[in-house]
């Protein structure tokens, strides 16, 4: 009796077969199965401030309050609750307190007349220009903390400042800062300022207060021989020891 086994045969080397390599797929296959690259994510627009607006002041010597809260203080300051405050009266004030005042504005009609005022001292607002108190050369102590101010080139002229805070604001350019050489206390903290170089000058300086800002460089600091305190705690300063000396504290916490 024969068998037949070609045909089982057959099968068995077509499966010892390796299959033939499959064509590689063409450049444009290629280049449609990758994953796209992930594009930059484009810069958020900076929101340009809303112009300033100033008000047309009353003529004569009466001050034209266009703050209850800020005319409530100055009336507290001159202990004189009823009738009209006189401009040459409001010269008068050596310190305005509006700490609990939040203002959207320095009232152009009322600060410039403030012209023996010594400490200033505003609070959480929206406060942006700085025209309003630009001649105040008498000031010494001005707080303007907690305001969306970038620009400080309306205190040039305010040289016998000798504390300025400028904490939670959005300076950056300190160079008009240069010519304040009677400085002696300067809060920086929580703005994106990054260079302290025009800092250098101020040679009277004693304490800076730098927190959460970009400033890594301290060198700017090196020669201001009257420094006693430096706080960077939560900035990323490189070489925080660089300026160290006796009678100097860096604190970083």
């Amino acid at each position: 009796m024969r068998v037949r086994i070609l045909p089982l045969l057959m099968l068995a080397i077509a499966c010892d077969e390796t299959p033939a390599d499959k064509p590689a797929p063409s450049a444009s296959v290629q280049a449609a199965t990758k994953l796209p690259s992930a594009l930059p994510l484009p810069e958020p627009k900076q929101e340009e401030p809303p112009p300033v607006v100033k008000r047309e002041c009353k003529e004569g010597a009466a001050v034209d309050f266009g703050n209850a809260d800020v005319e409530a203080e100055v009336r507290r300051k001159l202990q004189k609750e009823k009738g009209t405050i006189t401009k040459p009266e409001l010269a008068k004030v050596k310190s305005l307190k509006l700490s609990s005042v939040s203002l959207d504005s320095l009232d152009n009609c009322v600060f410039p007349h403030l012209s023996h005022v010594q400490g200033l001292f505003f609070g959480r607002g929206k406060i942006r220009d700085l025209e309003p108190i630009s001649e105040l050369t008498t000031l010494l102590d001005l707080k303007l903390a907690h305001n969306p101010i970038t620009d400080v080139s309306k205190l040039e002229k305010l040289t016998k400042l000798d504390r300025l805070d400028l904490g939670h604001t959005q300076v950056r350019d300190l160079k008009p800062l240069e010519k304040l050489t009677e400085l002696t206390d300067l809060q920086l903290d929580d703005t994106p300022v990054s260079d302290l170089t025009p800092l250098s000058k101020l040679t009277k300086l004693e304490k800076l207060s730098i927190q959460r800002t970009r400033v890594k460089d301290l060198k700017p600091l090196k020669e201001l021989k009257s420094l006693k305190f430096v706080y960077i705690n939560g900035a990323p300063v490189d070489e925080p020891f660089v300026i160290m000396r006796p009678g100097l504290k860096v604190v970083d916490q």
